[in-house]
């Protein structure tokens, strides 16, 4: 038995990176997931593997771009349709790919 048996958690940016570690961390706990994020092959294939490694969990996973608006409202409808969420990994965010901090503040370098 899992620590987070019965609990329902809801991973936006689920399909890669910090989002995809921890949908399978948590689901490793016990926890029902419902995944969202903005690729869908990414998202469905994070969520095979949470039903492979868990039979009978449902893993739904939804394209959403929490950038967008509208997204938020139906990525929420559809997650509380799948179960009742009783937890939320709010893990959706941008990537900056050029990461050099005198670019982003100009004249500052961090120590």
């Amino acid at each position: 038995m899992g620590r987070l048996d019965g609990k329902v958690v809801w991973v936006t940016g689920g399909g890669s990176g910090i989002g995809e570690a921890a949908a399978l961390a948590l689901a490793g706990e016990g926890a029902t997931i419902v995944l969202t994020g903005r690729r869908e092959v990414p998202l469905e294939e994070v969520a095979g593997r949470i039903r492979r490694r868990r039979r009978r969990h449902p893993c739904p996973a939804r394209r959403s771009d929490a950038a967008r608006r509208g997204c938020a409202a139906s990525a929420i409808s559809s997650a509380t349709r799948s179960a009742a969420s009783t937890s939320l990994c709010n893990n959706a965010g941008l990537n900056i790919n050029d990461r050099h901090w005198d670019k982003l503040t100009p004249g500052k370098t961090p120590r």
